[in-house]
């Protein structure tokens, strides 16, 4: 193993083109027919050495980039992590006050308050996306896979988002087709993924339209989608979609904030379940989000992903 990355150069007289590629698929970095001449073997001897002390320096670099980023994940969660509480306390307290739990408020004072509980309860939201984004960036191991079904995480996730859209005069509605098939899945992972692509369809929708969300058994998978009637998304941003902190040019239809950030949580959340996420925009308007988790299997008595 120590010598993995030496370079080895072969020296022979065999010179078919057979015997060549045999040795360069061994692991052969060069090859040099007799007679030879010093002076070439050198110069090749001198460009390997080159490579190899650029390789190794390539790969220490990476190494550097790669704890770096690990350690601005962990500073990014330790942060976020922190000022969630004191966000939530601004929030709650500013809520208290504007429905005058406290004592008759004039309507500047509301005004005012109303700002506060609006800009607290944005911060919160971009909390939450940077301390949920920290820990998918570096969780390798997931251990809170359950067998549940997708569509009572559906139903649930549409029950609490149901007075977002009633805001603004949006309905949702679902179709789960009777879908009864388990799935091996991070419940709380999962629903994180069913709420941001509802919540997301309802920021990016103009009142008096409607959400729908999709149940469907695709044989080996269980498919979900969720369907708006939105503007979509412009063809020359959508590389833009699941990039951490992409946006597009399309602005929420209330004015809610958006961070770049939800959709490729998403991404990393569905693909560490085995799953796949996509979208596109519909001929009538609007937008499709589709992802699809595995069917849960049962045979002899043990759980494997199909």
């Amino acid at each position: 193993p120590h010598c993995l990355e030496v370079p080895i150069i072969f020296l022979t007289t065999r010179m078919e083109t057979d015997s060549i590629v045999k040795a360069l698929d061994q692991g052969g970095a060069d090859y040099i027919t007799k007679p030879f001449r010093p002076a070439e073997a050198l110069a090749r001897i001198k460009v390997h050495l080159q490579m190899r002390f650029l390789m190794k320096r390539h790969r220490d670099n990476i190494e550097a980039l790669r704890k770096a980023n690990k350690e601005k994940s962990r500073l990014m969660g330790i942060v976020s992590h922190d000022l969630k509480n004191p966000l939530i306390s601004i929030r709650g307290l500013s809520e208290f006050m504007r429905d005058e739990v406290a004592g008759p408020l004039n309507s500047d004072q509301i005004s005012m308050i109303q700002s506060i509980f609006s800009a607290s309860d944005n911060m919160l939201a971009l909390v939450d996306d940077l301390l949920d984004y920290s820990l998918t960036e570096h969780r390798e191991e997931r251990n809170d896979f359950a067998p549940g079904n997708l569509a009572e995480v559906v139903r649930n996730s549409a029950n609490l988002l149901s007075f977002n859209a009633a805001q603004k005069n949006i309905n949702i509605n679902i179709s789960d087709g009777g879908l009864k098939s388990d799935i091996l899945f991070d419940k709380r992972q999962i629903r994180r993924v069913v709420d941001n692509l509802v919540s997301n369809a309802i920021k990016f929708s103009p009142s008096l339209t409607n959400v729908e969300i999709n149940l469907l058994n695709g044989g080996n998978s269980i498919r979900c989608e969720v369907i708006d009637e939105g503007p979509g998304i412009p063809e020359d941003e959508m590389g833009n979609v699941f990039r951490a902190f992409g946006t597009t040019s399309v602005k929420p239809t209330g004015g809610e904030m958006s961070t770049g950030l939800g959709l490729s949580i998403c991404k990393k959340i569905v693909e560490s379940h085995g799953g796949s996420i996509s979208f596109r925009n519909r001929p009538q308007g609007g937008c499709l989000f589709t992802f699809s988790l595995p069917i849960l299997v049962t045979a002899m008595d043990e759980l494997v992903v199909s």
